[in-house]
C-alpha cells in the first residue's frame, strides 16, 4: 500500500424517469414531480418521485395497485409522515446530492421486510423489484452507500428513529401499549462455533498479541489485534468467576476469539454456538413496542424496556404477561414498582397457564407449604421442616434460609421425595413470598384467561423475524452492532404490521360499499378472493 486506498468509481444507476409515455395515455396517470428549491446553505437531497416510472404505459402505482401488492404505497405513506430532520443533520451542503434518507431507510426496511438483509441483496432488490421502486422513487443504491448509511445514523436507528416509527404504526392501527407480553429468544451470533478458546489458550494470545504489538508499535492492525486479545481474556475471566461464584462448573467456559461479546449457550437446535438473547414487548396487534438485547439474560432486558415503553406513551403498561422463565425477582419488582398485573406462572405450564404435573420423580418445591406465622415447612407426608441454616447473601448470591427435618428416615414418601442420606432440605430465599403470592393469582381463572392471550401476541412476532425476515443469524459483531440489526428488524416488522392490519381494513370498507351500492365499486388495493388463499407461486408479501 501506499499510505492511501484506492477510491472505487462506480456508475450511478437509476430507473428511467423522463415521463416519455406512448400517446392517449389518460392525464391523470401522468404526474409531474413539484418541489420547492432548497435554500442557499441547505443540503439539497435526491428525492426522486416514483410517478414519474412507468411500465409500458402504465404508471406504477396504478401497476402495483391493481396488482394488490399494498406494502409498498402504505410504507412509503408512513414513512414520509415521519420527521426526518435528525437524519438530514448528518449531511453537509455542497457536492452530489445524498440520497433522501427517507428513500434509503425505506428500501432498506422493505428489503428485510421481505427477508432481504444482506446489502448486496438490497443492492439487486432496488433494481429489480417494484414495491422497492416505488418506495426508493426509482434510485439505485450500491451495497456500500447501503452499509455507509447504516453506519452513519445508527445511533438514530436504534433510539428515536424506532419510537417514531412505532408510535406511527400505534396511532394508524388505533393500538395502544396498556396491554404489553413479553418473550425472548437464542440468535446465533456471526461468529463461528469452531473459532471458541478457552483459558489458557486467551492467555496464549493476549501474550502474542502483546508481543507483535510492542515489536511493531506503528501498525494498527497489530495493535487493534492486542486489544481484541485482552478482550477476550478479560471475558472469558469474567464469566469463569461468576460461574466459580455460583457454584458451577467453570473448567469449560469458551469465548469467541473473533466475538467475545456473544455467549456460548445452546440454540434452538439443541448445539451450542455463541449468540445473543433477543427479546421484544408485543402489544394485541403484534406490533413490538420495545426490544433489547443481551448477551445471556432476557430477564435483564425487561426492566429497560419497561421505560422504553413509558418514552413511547408515557405511561407504564397496565399489564405484562410473561411466561415461566420470567418467574424471578427481577420481573416481579419491576411490576411491583409500577403497580403492574403480571399474569406469570411458576414452572411448567399448560396454554392457560396452569402448572402441569410435574414430571420429575422428586417432589418439587411448590408441594411443600410454608406457615409465616410459624416459621416453618410443612412437607406432603405432613411432617414439619424447621429451619437449620441462614445464610447472609452478598452482591453475587442472595441470602436465603435452609429448613429440613429429621423425619425423613422412615417416611414412606421418601424414594419421591429425596435420595439424600441427611433428608431432604428448603432453601428459602426473600423472593420466595413475592413468588407464592403470584402462583396463589395463577390459580384463579381469571388470570389465566388473561394468560391465555399471551401466545398470540408475542409467539408468532419471532416466527415472522426467523422466517419470513430471515432472522436465523446476526450479520454483525458485537453487542451494538447486533443490538442496531435487531431494531431495523423490529421496525421493519412494524411497518409490514402495520401495512397489514390496514389493508384489512380497507378489504372490510371495499365490502361495506359493495354491499350497500347498486353501482359495482372496485376494490381499493387488495381483493377478497387474493385473501382467501396464496398464489400457487407461494404466499404473498403481506398476504
Amino acid at each position: 500500500m501506499n499510505g492511501f486506498m484506492k477510491k472505487i468509481k462506480r456508475p450511478v444507476i437509476h430507473v428511467e424517469s423522463s415521463c416519455q409515455v406512448e400517446m392517449f395515455v389518460p392525464e391523470n396517470d401522468v404526474k409531474q414531480a413539484t418541489a420547492a428549491p432548497p435554500g442557499k446553505d441547505a443540503v439539497r437531497f435526491k428525492d426522486s418521485d416514483p410517478r414519474d416510472i412507468y411500465l409500458g404505459s402504465l404508471c406504477i402505482e396504478t401497476h402495483l395497485s391493481k396488482a394488490g401488492i399494498v406494502a409498498p404505497s402504505l410504507i412509503r405513506q408512513l414513512l414520509s409522515e415521519l420527521d426526518w430532520s435528525d437524519f438530514k443533520c448528518k449531511y453537509q451542503a455542497g457536492g452530489r446530492p445524498p440520497y433522501h434518507p427517507r428513500l434509503m431507510m425505506g428500501m432498506i426496511l422493505y428489503g428485510i421486510a421481505k427477508g432481504v438483509s444482506s446489502l448486496r441483496g438490497l443492492e439487486e432488490l432496488a433494481r429489480t423489484d417494484l414495491g422497492c421502486m416505488w418506495i426508493g422513487g426509482g434510485i439505485c443504491p450500491d451495497h456500500s452507500i447501503f452499509g455507509r448509511f447504516i453506519n452513519k445514523h445508527r445511533v438514530q436507528i436504534t433510539g428515536d428513529f424506532f419510537m417514531s416509527v412505532t408510535r406511527q404504526v400505534l396511532e394508524r392501527t388505533g393500538s395502544d401499549c396498556e396491554s404489553v407480553a413479553g418473550d425472548g429468544t437464542v440468535v446465533q451470533a456471526a461468529a463461528s462455533r469452531f473459532g471458541l478458546i478457552k483459558q489458557e489458550a486467551a492467555r496464549q494470545a493476549q501474550h502474542d498479541a502483546e508481543r507483535s504489538a510492542k515489536e511493531n508499535p506503528d501498525d494498527p492492525e497489530m495493535q487493534r489485534k492486542k486489544e481484541v486479545a485482552d478482550e477476550v481474556a478479560k471475558t472469558l475471566h469474567r464469566r469463569r468467576e461468576a460461574r466459580r461464584k455460583k457454584g458451577k462448573p467453570f473448567d469449560h467456559v469458551k469465548v469467541s476469539r473473533t466475538e467475545p461479546q456473544a455467549m456460548h449457550q445452546p440454540l434452538k437446535t439443541k448445539q451450542r454456538a455463541p449468540s445473543y438473547k433477543a427479546s421484544i414487548l408485543a402489544n394485541e396487534k403484534r406490533i413490538v413496542v420495545a426490544a433489547a438485547v443481551n448477551p445471556s439474560s432476557e430477564t435483564k432486558a425487561v426492566k429497560p424496556m419497561m421505560e422504553d415503553v413509558k418514552k413511547l406513551s408515557g405511561q407504564m403498561p397496565r399489564q405484562g404477561m410473561f411466561d415461566a422463565g420470567y418467574h424471578c425477582q427481577e420481573v416481579i419488582d419491576v411490576a411491583m414498582e409500577n403497580n403492574m398485573d403480571l399474569p406469570c406462572p411458576a414452572g411448567r405450564t399448560n396454554n392457560n397457564g396452569s402448572e402441569k404435573k410435574s414430571t420429575s420423580k422428586h417432589f418439587p418445591k411448590s408441594k411443600f407449604v410454608y406457615d409465616d406465622q410459624s416459621d416453618l415447612y410443612r412437607c406432603p407426608a405432613g411432617e414439619v421442616l424447621k429451619p437449620t441454616e441462614h445464610r447472609r447473601g452478598n452482591s453475587t448470591e442472595p441470602g436465603y434460609v435452609r429448613y429440613g427435618t429429621k423425619s425423613c428416615a422412615g417416611c414412606q414418601l421418601r424414594d419421591g421425595c429425596t435420595k439424600s442420606a441427611g433428608g431432604r432440605k428448603i432453601k428459602r430465599y426473600a423472593v420466595d413470598e413475592k413468588k407464592e403470592a403470584l402462583r396463589q393469582v395463577m390459580e384463579q381463572k381469571g388470570a389465566q384467561l388473561r394468560y391465555l392471550k399471551r401466545q398470540a401476541m408475542v409467539e408468532p412476532v419471532f416466527s415472522e423475524l426467523r422466517y419470513r425476515q430471515g432472522l436465523m443469524r446476526f450479520r454483525r459483531k458485537g453487542t451494538d452492532a447486533v443490538r442496531l440489526e435487531f431494531f431495523l428488524h423490529v421496525s421493519a416488522h412494524n411497518l409490514r404490521r402495520a401495512a397489514a392490519v390496514l389493508s384489512v381494513v380497507f378489504l372490510r370498507l371495499w365490502l361495506a360499499t359493495r354491499r350497500y351500492c347498486s353501482v359495482y365499486v372496485p376494490p381499493p388495493l387488495v381483493t377478497a378472493s387474493r385473501r382467501r388463499s396464496p398464489p400457487p407461486g407461494g404466499r404473498r408479501f403481506l398476504s
